[in-house]
This record gives structure tokens, C-alpha cells and sequence, in this order.
């Protein structure tokens, strides 16, 4: 190969060597430039994370303190609401109070309406006769008074004096009972008679009452004794008064004596087991007890109705 030539070659190849040697350093130099870019890229990706995060966590501390801003503000309007009904409770529980104190004040200073208690009372009073048969064969015929103040099904319940159905120590034989409204007369005997120990009361049973005494109301007793002065109306069958109705007289307390009331009010004989009414509460009072003291006018004793279980 001649000299010239060779120097050609040499030439190019060295020109061959130089451009391949330029090309790596450029291949190098880009993919170090797309390492750089691709770190810096990942660096902004991670700025941008830390961005969002940072941005997340201060709307979360928002909410935060807005969730215990309304949690507080929750809890003052519930205890402003509950101590706002404490306090309407207290105001309607204080009306309630002055209202009734009202309504007693009212219902202690209206008039007595007599009629009116007479007439809602009369119905529940009944005459009592009863007979007794002794073996010598004499005998013995009373008359007295009994208040209704139960009328079962299974029977009605009067009350009355003691005095009334013993007589001797002995129960009657039988009584006849007559309601003043209604013309069916009970005929009962001992076994439906029930004497009430230590005082001087007893309970008469009616087996077989009609619908009309059970449809009554049973007696509304007083859960208080009366005071002395208080106004009573006391019903019954006074030997002196009328035999088909009722009789009524009216007075006050006068004091107390042991389970009995003392008062004003005239009782005659047959108005023993009849009804005191305590005018003011229209409530019964007591059982009107007859007392002999000869001729000289003694004031009448009523016996205490809570004594009568």
C-alpha cells in the first residue's frame, strides 16, 4: 500500500475514532443531563407532596378547631337549654302552686251552696227499721239512719250507729232499708249485720242491691278532721221529721270529745247513723250519734268516720 494511502486511512480512522469518541462523551453528558433532569423532577414531585401534605394537615387543623369550636359551642347551648327548662319547670311548678293556692282561696271563700250538698247527699241516706223477738216474747222496734258508701256487685255497704242494730247486746231479727228515690225496700237479717269493735258503729251489707244503689257513688270521706267552727250538715230520719225523706239541720263544731265531734247541730233520735257532712270540702265527716240526757238540750256528738275502717 503506498504511503499516501495509508495516511488516508490512518487520517480516517482517527477522524472515525475522534467522532465516536466525541459521540460517547455526548451520549454520557445526556444521560447524566437526564438524571439531573429526572432527579429534579422527583425533587419537585416530593416538594409538591410536602406541599399538599403541609396544606392537608393545616385544613385538618382547621377542622380541628372548628369541630371543638362547635363542640364547645354545642355544649354551652345545651346547658343554656337545659337550664332554661330547669327554670320553665321551676316557673310552671310556682303558677302551678300560686294557681292552686288560688283556686283554694277561691273554693274556702265561695258560698256554701246548702242545696247543693243537701241534694247531692240525700240519695245515699237511708231509713233503718229494725226488730227484735225475744224467746219471753217480748220485743223491741227501733228506727235509725244509714249512709251508703259502697254499692258493689256484690253488695252495698252502709254505715251507722252501733246502737242502732244492738239492742240489749242482741242483734234485731231483721231491718227493713228504704232509700228516699227509690221504692224497692230491703229486708236484711243478723248475719248481714257486722258490728264494729270498740266504738259505736256498724256495717250493714245489702245482698242483692238493685242497679239504681249500685250506680251511687260511694260516700267521699273527709281525710281530715273538722275544725272547730267548721259549718256541718247533718242528714238522717229524726223521730220528729219526715219518714220518706230526709231531714237536714245544720251547725258548727264545737270541739272535740275522744273519736267524736261535738256540735251545734240538732240530732234527734233516729238521726243516729245518718251522715255529717263538712259543709266546706262537701266531704263526710262523721256518723251524727244521738245522746239522751234527759230534757235539758244537750249538745250533740258526731263519731269520727276514720275510726270506721
Amino acid at each position: 500500500m503506498r504511503p499516501r494511502v495509508i495516511v488516508e486511512v490512518l487520517i480516517t480512522m482517527f477522524v472515525l475514532i475522534a467522532v465516536a469518541g466525541f459521540g460517547v462523551v455526548r451520549y454520557f453528558q445526556a444521560i447524566q443531563t437526564a438524571q439531573v433532569a429526572h432527579e429534579q423532577l422527583l425533587d419537585r414531585k416530593l416538594e409538591l407532596q410536602q406541599q399538599q401534605i403541609d396544606h392537608a394537615q393545616l385544613s385538618i387543623n382547621v377542622l380541628v378547631k372548628a369541630s371543638k369550636t362547635a363542640q364547645d359551642q354545642i355544649k354551652e347551648a345545651t346547658a343554656k337549654q337545659l337550664a332554661a327548662e330547669a327554670t320553665s319547670r321551676a316557673d310552671a311548678a310556682a303558677s302551678a302552686q300560686q294557681i292552686s293556692q288560688l283556686q283554694q282561696t277561691i273554693n274556702q271563700n265561695k258560698p256554701v251552696d246548702l242545696t247543693a250538698i243537701i241534694s247531692s247527699w240525700r240519695t245515699r241516706v237511708a231509713i233503718v227499721k229494725c226488730e227484735w223477738k225475744f224467746s219471753d216474747g217480748s220485743g223491741a222496734i227501733g228506727t235509725g239512719s244509714g249512709t251508703l258508701f259502697a254499692g258493689g256487685v256484690t253488695g252495698a255497704k252502709l254505715i251507722t250507729n252501733g246502737h242502732v242494730v244492738n239492742y240489749k247486746d242482741s242483734l234485731p231479727n231483721q231491718c227493713t232499708i228504704r232509700f228516699p228515690d227509690e221504692n224497692t225496700t230491703y229486708t236484711i237479717n243478723s248475719a248481714n249485720i257486722s258490728i264494729v269493735s270498740g266504738v259505736d258503729a256498724a256495717i250493714i251489707t245489702i245482698p242483692a242491691p238493685s242497679q239504681y244503689i249500685r250506680s251511687l257513688a260511694g260516700a267521699g270521706r273527709c281525710s281530715q278532721a273538722p275544725a272547730t267552727g267548721d259549718s256541718v250538715v247533718i242528714l238522717g230520719y229524726p223521730s220528729i221529721g219526715s219518714q220518706t225523706d230526709v231531714t237536714a239541720t245544720e251547725g258548727i263544731v264545737s270541739g272535740t270529745d275522744g273519736n267524736y265531734f261535738i256540735t251545734s247541730a240538732k240530732v234527734e233520735r233516729g238521726n243516729s247513723g245518718g251522715a255529717a257532712i263538712l259543709s266546706k270540702k262537701n266531704c263526710y265527716t262523721g256518723i251524727p250519734s244521738f245522746v239522751d240526757l234527759g230534757q235539758i238540750e244537750a249538745l250533740a256528738r258526731i263519731l269520727d268516720q276514720r275510726v270506721v275502717q
